[in-house]
Order: C-alpha cells, then sequence, then structure tokens
C-alpha cells in the first residue's frame, strides 16, 4: 500500500536522498578538515576525490551507487557538493565567483564526468 501511493513514494524517496546528501556534505566536510592543504584546483583532483568520499559513504552506510548517482544527477546538488570540497563550509562557489553561465556549464561537466567515471567503476 505505502509504495503504490505515488505521493507517498515520491515524499519517501525525497527523504532518503536528502539524507544520503546530508551524509556526503559531512564527509566531505570531514574530508576537508582533516586535508585542508590538498591542491583542489585540478577538476581531476576534485573527481578523484568525490568518488573515494562517496564510494566509501556507499560502503559504510550501505548505499546503494544508484543513490549517490541520483544525487549527482541533480546539476543543482552536484555542484553545491563539489563546491563544498573546493571551497569549503565557509564559502561558497557564489560568494567566491560571480555567477556566470560558462562557469556553471563547466561545473555541469565536473559533475558529469564524475558521474560517468563514478558509475563504469562500479
Amino acid at each position: 500500500m505505502l509504495l503504490t501511493e505515488p505521493n507517498v513514494f515520491a515524499s519517501e524517496r525525497k527523504k532518503y536522498l536528502d539524507s544520503v546528501t546530508n551524509i556526503l556534505e559531512r564527509d566531505i566536510k570531514f574530508e576537508r578538515y582533516r586535508y585542508p592543504n590538498i591542491d583542489r584546483t585540478e577538476n581531476q583532483i576534485l573527481i578523484s576525490e568525490m568518488g573515494k568520499i562517496a564510494q566509501k559513504v556507499c560502503q559504510e552506510n550501505n548505499i546503494p551507487f544508484t543513490a549517490v548517482n541520483e544525487i549527482f544527477t541533480d546539476s543543482d546538488r552536484g555542484v553545491k557538493l563539489f563546491s563544498l570540497l573546493k571551497f569549503g563550509s565557509n564559502n561558497s562557489y557564489q560568494d567566491i565567483v560571480p555567477e556566470r553561465k560558462s562557469k556553471k556549464e563547466k561545473e555541469k561537466k565536473i559533475v558529469d564526468s564524475f558521474i560517468y567515471k563514478f558509475m563504469s567503476n562500479n
């Protein structure tokens, strides 16, 4: 009965993805705290580090890889998580760089390449 009701299913799905996002955010903040001096200016370094964090979160919390993939298919969430990893929790992407269409497209490409790399490894 619970899963047959579309509104209930959508609500539960959103709660689940929000909780997975919160776990990812917590682990990203912890990695930045643990290794504050890592050079995170190159996209490949960011993608690699995010992949390790996502894989660790999935393994430790028994989260399916498809949930992480679903989170990163939402480009706003993906950009937020990558900005958190790159700039930290005190600064947001919008505070550091004025919002420009080309910059948003570049960040989306980073997210897309992460999704491709992450899903092809798992």
